[in-house]
């Protein structure tokens, strides 16, 4: 089988664990999930989801502490791991689904905590787990984050349902509110509740992210983009809100950046496109980028082309740049923003002055009071007054 190597490091040394497992889990609370394939492994990515592979814990000597006999398992939280028996991987169309089987949670002894008879359980998280009754399928390439069908409902630790089986969607709680949805994920409304059920937020909304710094992202109006493969959202509107369901900032921006030292990058007069034969990849095309603050007020007026969010006090900002119409693989793009091409990149403060006017060519953000530009095909290391440090060829 070879030698997998686990993420974790202990006394400064990798645990290997040669010719044993075919594949070994991020360690979380002290144990980490195996997988024992139980046919020769084929080189083909997609067939490997075929062979039928049990499921167990080791601890981080190496031991194996809970026996393989799980079709799937999960990472351990708050105690407890969710894991399946009866369930089985196969491919539908590009995607893998997980059919059949039951859910439920055991704890690091192995003992079953939770008795497995749900149709889909998320860890626990909070105190409670989501768990669903009656689902049609699961499906997701690299973990099972799209489930349809079925009821949603959150239960404790005891197993004793807290709020009923009555949403078609939801996520685990996160700072005491959880977000679940009336209709498909895909194209259904969004809303928020707390620990009784209380609906928070009506679910009105097209998408709702987590919470990032006390506000999440919403969006209204974004479109379901489906082929015969795939399908995700966009377009629309985005804004902010805060725990208590309010608005903090209006869903009137074509795109927003979370917030970043106090203030997010938001974009107006844009559009997404979907190139042809990129049917999982969007880009903004056109607008102008600007900063608001966490009361919603527009600190910094929209008129780059394109910015990158605050460090250190400091954002860089972009004019004359323009998207380019190539494949994925020739467009820009810089930790994960979406990508431009040209214009002259420089720095503005939180107050909208710019302390270093745009005239590089690319820029890396501000890290310990350093940046990396570029400028006439020369790497130039800069301080936060614009002073030249070190020039690279």
């Amino acid at each position: 089988m070879g030698t997998l190597y686990s993420d974790n490091i202990n006394n400064n040394e990798v645990i290997s664990y040669e010719d044993k497992y075919n594949w070994v889990g991020d360690f979380s609370e002290g144990l980490a999930a195996v997988r024992l394939d139980e046919s020769e492994i084929k080189d083909d990515l997609l067939a490997r989801w075929y062979w039928p592979r049990k499921y167990g814990f080791i601890d981080e000597t190496g031991k194996e502490c809970i026996s393989l006999n799980y079709d799937w398992a999960c990472n351990f939280s708050e105690g407890l791991a969710a894991v399946n028996i009866g369930g089985k991987v196969f491919f539908q169309e590009v995607f893998p689904q997980f059919q059949g089987g039951n859910w439920g949670f055991i704890d690091k002894t192995g003992k079953v905590i939770v008795a497995l008879k749900y149709d889909f359980a998320r860890s626990f998280s909070e105190g409670l787990a989501a768990v669903a009754i009656d689902v049609e399928s699961i499906y997701g390439m690299w973990d099972w984050d799209v489930i349809e069908g079925g009821k949603w409902g959150f239960i404790d630790k005891a197993d004793q349902i807290i709020i009923p089986f009555k949403y078609d969607y939801v996520e685990s709680f996160s700072n005491n509110c959880a977000r679940f949805c009336v209709g498909s994920c895909w194209d259904g409304k969004w809303g928020l509740i707390d620990k009784t059920g209380k609906e928070i937020v009506s679910p009105k909304y097209n998408i709702i992210l987590p919470f990032v710094d006390e506000l999440a992202k919403v969006n209204i109006g974004a479109e379901l983009f489906n082929d015969e493969n795939y399908g995700h959202l966009y377009g629309g509107k985005w804004g902010f809100i805060d725990k208590t369901g309010k608005e903090i900032v209006s869903p009137k921006y074509d795109e927003a950046y979370i917030f970043s030292e106090g203030l997010a990058a938001v974009c107006i007069g844009a559009e997404w496109v979907t190139p042809e034969g990129e049917w999982d990849n969007d880009y903004l095309v056109g607008g102008k980028w600007g900063f608001v603050d966490k009361t919603g007020k527009e600190i910094i007026s929209p008129k780059y082309d394109a910015v990158y969010p605050f460090s250190e006090g400091l954002a860089t900002v972009n004019i004359g740049s323009k998207w380019y119409p190539g494949q994925f693989s020739e467009i820009v793009s810089v930790d994960g923003y979406h990508g431009y091409y040209g214009g002259k990149w420089g720095f503005i403060d939180k107050t909208g002055k710019e302390i270093i006017p745009p005239k590089y060519d690319e820029v890396e953000p501000f890290s310990e009071g350093i940046a990396q530009v570029k400028l006439n095909d020369k790497w130039i290391t800069i301080d936060k007054n614009g002073n030249e440090i070190v020039q690279f060829e």
